[in-house]
């Protein structure tokens, strides 16, 4: 019989929690851990050098790490499943890392479908901010930060992307305060 490996109740809830999921993903953690993310990080650490977790290229999927333009998400190994008593759980198709004792990472995301200039995807951050500045006033960077939750660097961060995928961005001191408008390229 195989001895079994120690874990702390922090990899055991993380393990246990990517069990359950299809793709075997340890990311999001649940609420209950997440208030500590210095030790949530630790004990993912912990798990990969055991082969209980392995890391894979994210795309769009939660990371834990990036690495450039790289995003690294991880998931529950074969091993991992074995130390939490549920290998007969049935694995998807192309999903977390399988193999003992050395995992290999589930195959990379498709790509993102390319966006045409000017086009955001709806629901995000970035259209909330493409729609202030494009109203008839146009926005401050306190009106977007208070809209968004971003801090004021992001907010200008932001300005410069939205340059960088050709929108037209113009800016006005109207008493005093900087108003930015947007136009989205032709």
């Amino acid at each position: 019989m195989a001895k079994q490996p120690k874990l702390t109740d922090l990899q055991l809830v993380l393990l246990s929690t990517a069990s359950q999921r299809k793709d075997g993903n340890l990311l999001p953690v649940a609420d209950s851990i997440k208030s500590d993310e210095a030790k949530v990080k630790k004990a993912i650490e912990a798990l990969v050098k055991r082969s209980l977790a392995a890391e894979f290229e994210a795309g769009r999927k939660p990371a834990w790490q990036e690495d450039g333009d790289r995003r690294i998400g991880v998931a529950i190994t074969d091993a991992g499943r074995a130390a939490i008593g549920t290998e007969d759980t049935p694995k998807p198709e192309g999903g977390a890392a399988t193999s003992t004792p050395s995992p290999s990472p589930p195959p990379p995301s498709p790509p993102p479908p390319a966006r045409k200039p000017g086009e955001v995807r709806p629901g995000t951050k970035q259209a909330l901010l493409v729609e202030l500045l494009e109203r008839e006033t146009g926005a401050s960077i306190q009106e977007i930060v208070d809209a968004s939750g971003w801090l004021p660097h992001t907010t200008r961060a932001a300005l410069t992307g939205l340059k960088k995928r050709r929108f037209e961005i113009s800016s006005e001191k109207v008493d005093g305060v900087s108003r930015y408008r947007a136009k989205r390229p032709a």
